[in-house]
């Protein structure tokens, strides 16, 4: 049995070749031929257009200058970050070393009082 059709065949109810058309701003008529008005508006339409596309090629340029600017700051505090870090573990590890050494010291030097203490008291005794 014959359709209609409908499904892309080529038939009267195809509606698959029909294009789709956008408007169009001051159309001249069919019977008419490029007045004196026609380029001013097209110089215009398209001074309008340039201006556009240059707003956003500009817009997109800011955009990338900035997000290459919040990267560049990123990169920088991470690296201030760990400098400060590397910094406090150095400043640390010297106050740990100072602190031992003292403690060393003064250990060393109560065992040196307790063993003269202990010579004299010995000394004394005898």
């Amino acid at each position: 049995s014959e359709h209609s059709g409908t499904h892309g065949d080529g038939g009267p109810g195809d509606k698959s070749q029909l294009t789709h058309s956008s408007s169009v701003k001051h159309v001249s008529g069919s019977t008419a031929g490029a007045g004196s008005g026609d380029f001013h508006q097209y110089r215009s339409a398209r001074r309008i257009e340039q201006d556009r596309l240059k707003r956003m090629e500009q817009e997109s340029e800011k955009e990338r200058i900035e997000r290459e600017y919040e990267d560049k700051i990123r990169l920088q505090k991470a690296q201030e970050t760990l400098i400060a870090a590397k910094k406090k573990n150095k400043r640390l590890k010297r106050k740990r070393n100072r602190q031992q050494k003292a403690s060393k010291k003064q250990k060393i030097e109560r065992d040196s009082d307790v063993s003269t203490t202990k010579d004299t008291n010995n000394s004394n005794n005898e």
